[in-house]
């Protein structure tokens, strides 16, 4: 070999030690990013679930995605997997399905912050005066529209 190609296959080696290394610190940047996301989304999903009100996203057609322990325990159910995929207006009382179902459509057109009072049915077939308040918003995966909705029991 001659001194060209010694220092073409010297430039060469270098340059692969030095992707080498540049990997090398992505990969422990990225290693750092994921354990700061998974601590986030553990300490969100934590404030979710023990919320003193209750949290439910509905998708395009009224079915209940996502639901935390203080709504199901509104609507009188112990297990959450028991309401996910119904029909959140089964849940409320029937002389207010009407406007539910009007404000629900007329949100998809709004922008920003809405609220209703409105009587919402438990399980077991009581009532209860209920604020929601709601916003669309969209799933982070699929860019799905979805209806994030609070509640808060105000009295009978």
């Amino acid at each position: 070999m001659n001194n060209k190609e010694n220092e073409i296959n010297d430039f060469i080696k270098e340059l692969e030690v030095e992707c080498v290394k540049e990997l090398e610190i992505q990969h422990k940047d990225l290693v750092k990013i994921c354990t700061e996301l998974e601590k986030s989304r553990d300490y969100y999903a934590g404030l979710f679930e023990l919320a003193p009100m209750g949290y439910v996203t509905l998708s395009t057609n009224d079915t209940i995605v996502e639901i935390n322990s203080m709504a199901a325990k509104l609507l009188g159910q112990s297990e959450l997997w028991k309401l996910r995929n119904q029909h959140f207006t089964k849940y409320i009382e029937r002389s207010d399905k009407m406007l539910w179902n009007h404000r629900f459509i007329s949100s998809k057109k709004q922008i920003g912050k809405q609220h209703s009072q409105l009587m919402l049915q438990r399980a077991d077939g009581t009532m209860f005066k209920a604020r929601l308040d709601y916003v669309w918003g969209f799933e982070a995966e699929n860019k799905l529209p979805l209806l994030h909705v609070t509640i808060l029991n105000i009295g009978v």
